[in-house]
């Protein structure tokens, strides 16, 4: 399941996600995964973050977040997985 969120103004990245219905824990260890190669505090309204979801219990209110995708200007695009440990990394 993909799901596309537009970053408002006054928003955080874990706000964001914990609105989405992902775990706050989840949430933290993906955004110290994107921390290591982009600060989630550089994210300016209008931009654009996609998430991948696992299907499992869609009508559930905790979802499983398998990637994130976003693309802070033309020239980067920036992508933390979900490793087969179970935690993030980004590339």
């Amino acid at each position: 399941m993909s799901r596309s969120l537009r970053v408002e103004r006054g928003d955080t990245l874990m706000g964001m996600l914990v609105k989405a219905g992902i775990k706050r824990q989840e949430a933290h260890d993906a955004i110290t995964a994107l921390s290591k190669v982009y600060s989630p505090r550089k994210l300016r309204p209008g931009q654009e973050i996609r998430l991948r979801l696992a299907a499992s219990g869609a009508a559930g209110p905790d979802r499983r977040l398998l990637a994130l995708s976003l693309q802070p200007n033309v020239e980067r695009d920036l992508r933390v997985l979900r490793t087969g440990a179970g935690g993030f990394a980004a590339e």
